[in-house]
């Protein structure tokens, strides 16, 4: 306890973490290597293009290299959900009301939570991206660099996003409910935006999924709108989470 907050959770979830990245690195390598096989299935099917927010006139390639790299935003989404699962043990385990009378506020223990998070969803991403780029030279595949690190900062705002709403449900509940509450929304957001584009679902049923707002960033940067609802979700989460941690009783 004589270190930060930071490094005490990300030594306590290296093993974890490191999991995670060798776990996404290799989904990312195998999707890209894949390429040369499924580039004519981008190339014949018109729903491809609808669920990666292109158009009929974008090329195959790009197609593919949107799908395979946006496969980092559930990614950390779901990371995100496992470290809201922490926070939860840390209250079965009775860690929160021993952070507090060590010294600690609720925003330092959130912050530093968002911390350690913000750390380990950069190392999940960067590992993946990395896989991305080697693999694609393997099989003479373009991958555009700069669209690339448009989706790495998009995918870490979106899950830091999750983080956000994280800290309110686990501060708020402080049980298994918040995770599997959290979860069950972040699955159906994420199957609406697959879903929704193909069978021509209403506008709204897309706007309902926070996966509207993150967009397709390795064709574009997201609308204002969408940038402003993640940034939102991320401060103002973390802002209200504190709140509610810092009000209720420090134990069960």
């Amino acid at each position: 306890m004589r270190r930060t907050l930071t490094a005490y959770y990300l030594d306590r979830g290296k093993v974890g973490i490191l999991a995670w990245t060798l776990t996404a690195s290799a989904f990312a390598w195998l999707y890209m290597s894949l390429a040369p096989t499924f580039m004519d299935a981008f190339k014949s099917f018109s729903f491809v293009a609808s669920i990666t927010g292109g158009t009929a006139t974008t090329a195959a390639e790009t197609l593919y290299n949107t799908f395979t790299s946006e496969l980092a935003i559930p990614i950390l989404a779901a990371f995100a959900i496992t470290q809201a699962a922490a926070w939860v043990a840390e209250y079965d385990q009775g860690r929160v009301e021993m952070y507090f009378t060590t010294g600690p506020s609720a925003m330092r223990i959130v912050i530093e939570r968002m911390i350690a998070l913000t750390s380990a969803m950069t190392v999940i991403t960067a590992a993946a991206f990395a896989a991305i780029v080697v693999s694609s030279g393997i099989v003479d595949n373009h991958v555009d660099i700069a669209a690339l690190a448009r989706t790495g900062v998009c995918a870490l705002l979106f899950g830091l996003a999750i983080a956000g709403v994280g800290v309110v449900t686990v501060a708020a509940l402080r049980s298994s409910v918040a995770v599997v509450a959290l979860a069950v929304y972040v699955g159906a957001a994420y199957v609406v935006t697959l879903v929704a584009p193909v069978f021509g679902w209403p506008e709204w049923t897309e706007r309902a999924s926070v996966f509207w707002a993150v967009g397709h960033p390795y064709l574009q940067w997201p609308t204002t709108g969408g940038i402003a609802l993640l940034i939102g979700l991320a401060l103002v989460g973390t802002v209200v989470g504190t709140t509610v941690m810092s009000r209720l009783p420090k134990a069960r």
